[in-house]
């Protein structure tokens, strides 16, 4: 009964303290942001999937924004509520909480025979009082409703994986086809899925699934081929991050590529971003030893935390100070525990293993989809849900026998700080520069 009240609280928590951010800061849109606010307005408005309604529709720049899945939301509930941020903060605010319980359940489901509640508490936790969860559930960008969507699909697969049943298949389809229109690069989730499907002869569903997932894409498909006479199953992002990421002195972060802004006036963003794709290649072939040295690089931010979430135009003073000692400290505990609690697999069960297996191989998939292109703070949140469940476990491995691996999490924790060290030794000139700019 204790532990079924601390989960009660957990998740109202994991609602209450992300809409009291939501509300105190009342974060106006900016960058990123603004260009998903305008789309969706304009859709809200019957003006079309459109920024700017100034310029021509094959000129317009939506196209190369990631999406179109979170601008139909927020059109959605723009359609609904007008055009106010409130109902966005509340909604977005259920999904992290809800992000919290699909995670308690996603460990029950993999964690069958291996069954702690305190895996599951520990593992919601982490994800429900995120300090980068809750900041970016403030803000109109595609985090928190990409979270929910991905842990929604996996938890329907693992619900599959036991029963098999037609319904979650097909329901399986439905969710991860939106979820790869709201982040594309959640598509390689279906490698452990087909690797599933294929393994238990499972022809039918593997048939329906990919019927689900087409019939998603179609309509949009088939509009952006009317209009750009192009196949573009989701958005043209892919040319412009991959230049951005890749060229010589790229630093492997999301920086401004001037070319692209020159080659964007005169050609569209269709024609742009196949020539920013085309240099992109021709860079990674022609200098395959820089590209490696730069995906290292990449790989190094993804895992450092000298890479906190805190430095947004409305933070200020003290409460950017510690938006960023707070959000550089749950990664190091997120990631050190994660690790600590992937390191143990070996002492699961067998019939749990195979499970935990496919779940480990979705979350090394969540960085396979970015670091090859470029990496910013934001883009490694969809990998918290599954290091968090790592962590719970971690938890109890270390409650029962926390000699045994005192040695082994000593050595994990010391990896993420020489690493924190490399990364903003590296960098030091330029988060020098970001410290400086905190104004009292």
């Amino acid at each position: 009964m204790a532990l079924k009240k601390l989960f009660f609280l957990i998740i109202v928590l994991s609602f209450i303290i992300p809409l009291a951010y939501s509300f105190y800061f009342r974060i106006h849109p900016s960058v990123d942001a603004r260009a998903y606010d305008n789309i969706a307005y304009n859709l809200a408005s019957g003006r079309g999937y459109r920024e700017s309604l100034d310029i021509p529709l094959e000129m317009d720049y939506s196209l190369v924004r990631v999406g179109p899945g979170y601008e139909f939301f927020l059109a959605g509930l723009y359609y609904i509520f007008g055009h106010r941020y409130w109902p966005v903060w509340i909604v977005q605010s259920l999904l992290q909480a809800l992000a919290a319980v699909l995670t308690f359940l996603i460990a029950k489901e993999i964690f069958k025979k291996n069954w702690d509640p305190k895996i599951g508490l520990v593992a919601a936790a982490f994800v429900g009082f995120s300090p980068d969860l809750i900041t970016i559930s403030a803000m109109l960008l595609s985090e928190t409703l990409a979270i929910f969507l991905v842990l929604l699909s996996v938890y329907l697969f693992f619900k599959y994986y036991s029963q098999k049943k037609l319904f979650l298949i097909l329901a399986l389809g439905a969710v991860f086809g939106f979820t790869a229109l709201v982040r594309t690069p959640v598509f390689l989730l279906l490698i452990p899925f087909f690797i599933f499907l294929i393994k238990n002869k499972r022809w039918l569903h593997i048939s329906l699934l990919v019927l689900t997932i087409f019939f998603i894409f179609l309509p949009w498909s088939l509009r952006n081929y009317k209009i750009y006479h192009k196949f573009i199953p989701t958005n043209a992002a892919l040319g412009y991050n991959l230049v951005a990421g890749n060229h010589s002195g790229a630093s492997g972060e999301l920086e401004p590529y001037l070319p692209l802004s020159e080659n964007f006036k005169k050609l569209g963003p269709i024609k742009t971003g196949e020539i920013a794709q085309k240099e992109a290649l021709q860079f990674i072939f022609a200098h395959p030893l820089e590209f490696i040295k730069v995906t290292l690089y990449r790989i190094s931010m993804y895992f450092s935390f000298a890479r906190p979430t805190g430095f947004w135009p409305y933070l200020s003073g003290l409460n950017k100070i510690i938006t960023l000692i707070v959000s550089s400290f749950y990664a190091f505990l997120l990631f050190t525990a994660g690790f600590i609690g992937i390191s143990q697999i070996k002492k699961i069960e067998k019939e749990d293993r195979k499970k935990v297996l496919y779940f480990l191989s979705m979350l090394v998939l969540m960085p396979l989809g970015i670091i090859w292109i470029v990496v910013e703070t934001r883009y490694r949140f969809l990998i918290y849900p599954f290091l968090a469940i790592f962590s719970g476990y971690a938890c109890l491995c270390l409650r029962a026998g926390w000699l045994r691996i005192k040695s082994l999490s000593l050595l994990i924790s010391s990896i993420f700080i020489l690493n924190t060290i490399f990364d903003a030794a590296r960098n030091f000139p330029r988060i020098l520069e970001r410290l400086l700019e905190i104004h009292f």
